[in-house]
């Protein structure tokens, strides 16, 4: 809990302590609903930051964000996800680092077929979109594998994870259909 929402705790146990002792009721119920209605509009907000400004860019996917503490260092988001992926297409998972930051993900092939994992930025995204030549960070990309375990640190930018089942950069994936999971975690 952050402290909009233990400022709305406040008025919600104020106006109750108002309220059951007698001393208005006029003044109490508005106090507990007004501190239900902060503490409600801030789980929202903090919801949708979540979703908007941390992982976008696939909008058919339902991508579970949490917040989480380890003992060494503060998680900044991390969430699971299952795709399939046709022969000769990829699919992208979005995500701004506003500082530095490790990246930890793991993206396995759940059937036969190879994929090609590659780490860029969302500006490398695009050139890959449009067939073009991309810079990728190879210390977060594996080629032509059926599991990727990936732990690197990253600086501060708009990155994206391509799986990629087109063939096109490194070995040929095989030229299946793949469904895929991804898990992954950014963390101070």
């Amino acid at each position: 809990m952050d402290s909009i929402d233990w400022v709305g705790i406040g008025l919600i146990l104020a106006g109750a302590i108002i309220s059951l002792t007698g001393i208005g009721l006029v003044v109490g119920l508005p106090m507990v609903g007004l501190g239900v209605g902060i503490v409600f509009l801030n789980q929202i907000a903090n919801g949708l930051v979540g979703v908007l400004g941390l992982l976008t860019g696939r909008s058919t996917s339902q991508n579970n964000t949490q917040n989480k503490n380890k003992s060494s260092s503060e998680v900044l988001f991390s969430g699971r996800d299952h795709d399939g992926i046709k022969k000769g297409e990829f699919i992208h998972y979005d995500f701004d680092v506003d500082q530095p930051a490790i990246l930890d993900y793991t993206v396995e092939s759940l059937g036969e077929g190879d994929i090609n994992v590659l780490l860029t930025t969302q500006d490398e995204l695009e050139r890959f979109d449009y067939q073009e030549n991309i810079q990728i960070l190879e210390k977060g990309s594996e080629y032509s594998t059926n599991k990727a375990n990936v732990q690197t640190r990253i600086n501060p930018a708009n990155y994206s994870i391509i799986i990629d089942n087109t063939g096109r950069l490194g070995s040929d994936t095989g030229g299946k259909d793949v469904d895929i999971e991804i898990l992954y975690e950014i963390r101070e």
